[in-house]
């Protein structure tokens, strides 16, 4: 998540925008896919993104919201669109002192390992809860990578072995 896109989120947050209308509104943009290739497509001048946005009917209940997505066309930020609304969820998360682990790995833990790794990711974070959001990729022979609030823990089999053999190559060397 960029700094740029958390700035968007707390500026929309200010703006008096609730989380759930931006994320509704955003979700009703990124998944039309004509209308998000449109808007994030350099080849088209910010005006004609503007005048595109003024005739969707999402903002009929907030102008603050639809203001937010002009500012976005006017600046070429709305290719940021998908960081600005995993920002506002991170922030959401923050204000609840929950937090979001991605989880990949190669199969889902059971429940019981599930709990240990959300106990040690709330002291380690000191967060009253984790929530753990897996992704399968057997690309990682074993173990898992999580990431949570910017921070990476790669404890793969395939990341420990490129552990080793950089840890090899730098002994190797005289």
């Amino acid at each position: 998540m960029s700094d740029l896109a958390r700035r968007y989120a707390l500026a929309l947050e200010a703006a008096g925008v609730s989380v759930e209308q931006f994320l509704e509104s955003a979700g009703a943009i990124l998944e039309a896919p004509v209308l998000w290739d449109a808007l994030k497509s350099p080849a088209i001048h910010p005006r004609q993104k503007q005048a595109v946005l003024d005739h969707l009917p999402i903002w009929e209940e907030n102008s603050s919201l639809l203001r937010f997505y002009q500012l976005l066309a006017r600046k070429g930020r709305l290719p940021l669109l998908p960081e600005i609304v995993a920002s506002a969820q991170i922030l959401r998360l923050e204000r609840q002192d929950r937090a979001l682990c991605m989880v990949t790995c190669v199969h889902i833990p059971s429940l019981a390992q599930q709990d240990r790794l959300r106990e040690t990711l709330q002291k380690r974070h000191h967060r009253k809860t984790v929530d753990l959001e897996f992704h399968l990729d057997p690309s990682l022979l074993g173990g898992y990578i999580l990431e949570i609030e910017g921070i990476t823990y790669n404890l793969s089999l395939q990341g420990k072995l490129r552990g080793l053999s950089r840890y090899l190559e730098e002994v190797s060397v005289p």
